[in-house]
């Protein structure tokens, strides 16, 4: 069975359509060229459709095709999820963030979906970019009557930033003191550790705080806007500047950390990739062509990119966690290092031949000219 579907994740959509109708994976090949946006939203709920589309294929044996309308697909679909935050923080007489104990209250909706991953994620950048002697977080996951909340891009952590934050202002505004200044008093350095035991090299936050602030003028900005709206008495204006830090990746499954890819290259010099990425506006396709082109030194115009096929690369990872291009990437890297390895006899032989004329000699000698790559 052939399936179309627009997701971020083939291999889960085939687990989903083979436990419905209960045939084993090898024959389901779910496929995708290219995803209209998604960014978390269709990472688990492509299923649903594309389940019950195989059902009705798998019955009637015929092709199906199935269209949400607008207003079920939005009454279905899921958002991010909403949270309420209680806390309690302890500063010393520097200022310096000592202790913060946080409640998060995350609402799940109807199901709970990928709720746990998420609020996993909150607690993992509670701190943001502050070292805080003592963190103490405590999530709940709150089932309710609205569509199930899912994945969606940031995947709780802005959520968590967004708490910190309101606490840096609210202790600002509590002992009258500059925002940044407090930031600035709180920020990791370099080989600080985490609430959850990360050491920090290369801590580079300082500097692109540092940056940030020189290349943005924003000092000199706020000042004007500050003289503008003293004049101005209805149109007002605004400036604001908020550090953040995000850990790509996946942290709580780190199982899903693994990429592959299979690359052809044909006779008349042609290659052919598939990997198990998903393109979603993001741009992977692009970089996985010109990771291809440039590791086997030929023009990007002889690179095409397959459809993301369950059959080509199997058990493939969600397109999630910020780290597609660098897994993917590095597996179709891998992959071309091998051919570039099988093609190096026939290259130190013949320099000064073409590209095609290296394929041809390759193949002419039974060189196989297909390879796949991993990375992890």
């Amino acid at each position: 069975m052939t399936v179309i579907s627009g997701t971020q994740c083939v291999s889960s959509v085939q687990g989903e359509i083979s436990d419905v109708l209960g045939i084993p994976r090898h024959k389901i090949d779910v496929k995708v060229k290219r995803v209209g946006g998604a960014f978390g939203g269709k990472e688990t709920t492509a299923g649903m459709f594309a389940s019950a589309t195989a059902v009705a294929a798998h019955k009637l044996r015929r092709p199906i095709r199935v269209l949400v309308e607008r207003f079920d697909d939005m009454a279905i679909t899921g958002t991010r999820h909403p949270y309420r935050f209680d806390y309690q923080v302890a500063i010393d007489d520097d200022y310096r963030l000592l202790n913060l104990d946080v409640q998060a209250y995350s609402n799940c909706g109807a199901t709970i979906d990928l709720s746990g991953g998420v609020m996993y994620r909150t607690m993992t950048a509670i701190e943001n970019v502050y070292n805080i002697e003592n963190v103490d977080f405590n999530g709940k996951l709150c089932r309710t009557n609205i569509a199930s909340s899912t994945a969606f891009r940031g995947f709780g952590a802005p959520q968590a930033m967004f708490c910190t934050e309101t606490i840096m202002k609210h202790i600002a505004e509590e002992f009258k003191i500059d925002v940044n200044k407090l930031r600035e008093q709180n920020m990791y350095n370099e080989d600080d550790v985490t609430p959850y035991g990360q050491r920090l090299t290369k801590c580079n936050i300082r500097r692109c705080w540092a940056e940030c602030l020189e290349l943005s003028k924003y000092e000199t900005r706020r000042e004007e806007i500050e003289q503008f709206n003293k004049i101005h008495k209805y149109t007002k204006r605004g400036i604001y500047m908020m550090p953040t830090m995000l850990g790509i990746g996946f942290a709580e499954h780190k199982l899903l950390n693994q990429a592959g890819a299979l690359v052809h290259i044909y006779t008349d010099g042609s290659v052919l990739i598939s990997h198990g990425g998903m393109e979603m506006g993001q741009g992977l396709h692009t970089k996985m062509l010109q990771i291809a082109a440039s590791c086997l030194e030929i023009d990007i115009s002889l690179v095409h990119i397959n459809n993301t096929s369950s059959d080509k690369v199997p058990n493939a990872s969600p397109t999630a966690a910020s780290g597609s291009s660098d897994l993917y990437g590095l597996a179709v890297q891998d992959a071309c290092n091998k051919l570039n390895k099988r093609l190096k006899p026939f290259k130190d032989a013949a320099p000064n031949n073409s590209w095609k004329e290296w394929v041809m000699a390759a193949y002419s000698n039974r060189v196989p000219l297909s390879a796949t790559g991993f990375s992890m």
